[in-house]
């Protein structure tokens, strides 16, 4: 369920001739975005992604769409510090 803006959109995805369910989005901005799929009344993630934020009272699926701003959101390579040796 994308959002536009600050309120959540619901999409109807369609039901093609194998049986898979599907929804195209227009091209979205670099950033890090939630879904969750509504089968019969019941919300639920996607059994396909393993990516999921959870917090008290919910749990979605995510993504992160790759550019610029995505970066924030992905594991990167980054100097550690290690208990060994000396932060320079």
């Amino acid at each position: 369920m994308p959002f536009e803006g600050s309120k959540r959109a619901t999409e109807i995805m369609t039901k093609g001739d194998s049986g898979l369910w599907s929804y195209t989005t227009k091209v979205l901005p670099s950033d890090l975005y939630t879904y969750s799929f509504l089968v019969d009344g019941l919300k639920t993630i996607d059994p396909n992604n393993a990516y999921v934020i959870r917090d008290v009272a919910s749990v979605t699926s995510t993504f992160v769409s790759k550019s610029e701003k995505a970066n924030y959101f992905r594991i990167n390579n980054v100097p550690h510090w290690n208990s060994g040796s000396q932060v320079v």
